[in-house]
């Protein structure tokens, strides 16, 4: 989990802000507006309201279970 999370903070400052969220997860081809689910994410993870993504918050996020279906 770690690994990823370093695969994410690329400029290794210990945060994922939202440069690197877009430069890592967007395509080059994508329209501005759709860039704005970036800004989502991010703020639906950041839960101190910093506006960057620390490692605790990072693996709480990517322990989150998808509902199963019935």
């Amino acid at each position: 989990m770690e690994q990823a999370f370093q695969f994410f903070d690329s400029d290794g400052n210990g945060y994922i802000d939202g440069h690197e969220l877009k430069a890592l997860l967007s395509d080059k081809k994508m329209h501005p507006m759709q860039t704005k689910h970036f800004d989502e994410i991010l703020q639906e993870v950041d839960e101190d309201g910093n506006g960057k993504i620390d490692v605790h918050e990072f693996m709480r996020m990517m322990s989150i279970r998808p509902p199963t279906k019935n």
